[in-house]
């Protein structure tokens, strides 16, 4: 049987967990700047100052820049200062009328919102949402996500143990 939550707030302890469980990478990682530059714009060590000094941080650093690092920066800024303000939506700190974008960014973040599943195996699979995951282990702004408990192992494990099985003499 499957438990289904309705929209709830991730802890920084489960957002670490699901990141480092995730039983599949998601082909967003290759849009992510860590993975492809290195260099993350919410790092601790780095923190982000400005655009234009991270760019060249970036390029300076690596070689294989292109211009898709800028629209990283702006898209995890952006995403970052959305996940704020549905957080103080939420709240109850925010709104519709103290910004013109807000009922959109709900509609959005409701529409879409991360889906996480927990298997018995104790992986997760992330349906959309790896990026605001990344930003709220950086940065500890909330995150909300849909949340199921499975009983079923996750694919990668299911698949590991039919091949397992499947050496064994019967």
């Amino acid at each position: 049987m499957n438990q289904i939550c309705s929209l709830r707030i991730l802890d920084n302890r489960l957002v670490e967990r699901i990141l480092e469980r995730h039983d599949r990478k998601s082909t967003l990682d290759n849009r992510c700047a860590q993975f492809a530059y290195g260099f993350c714009f919410f790092d601790e060590d780095e923190p982000l100052s400005n655009v234009e000094d991270d760019l060249d941080k970036i390029r300076n650093k690596n070689n294989s820049y292109n211009s898709s690092a800028d629209f990283e920066i702006d898209y995890c800024i952006g995403l970052k200062e959305a996940m704020e303000d549905y957080d103080s939506y939420l709240k109850g700190e925010l709104e519709f009328s103290e910004n013109k974008d807000l009922e959109n960014l709900v509609e959005v973040f409701e529409e879409e919102p991360i889906v996480i599943k927990e298997f018995r195996c104790g992986h997760y699979s992330v349906l959309d949402g790896r990026h605001r995951l990344c930003i709220a282990r950086k940065t500890g702004i909330n995150v909300y996500a849909r949340y199921e408990e499975r009983e079923e192992e996750c694919t990668t494990c299911s698949e590991r143990n039919l091949r397992d099985k499947s050496y064994l003499p019967y």
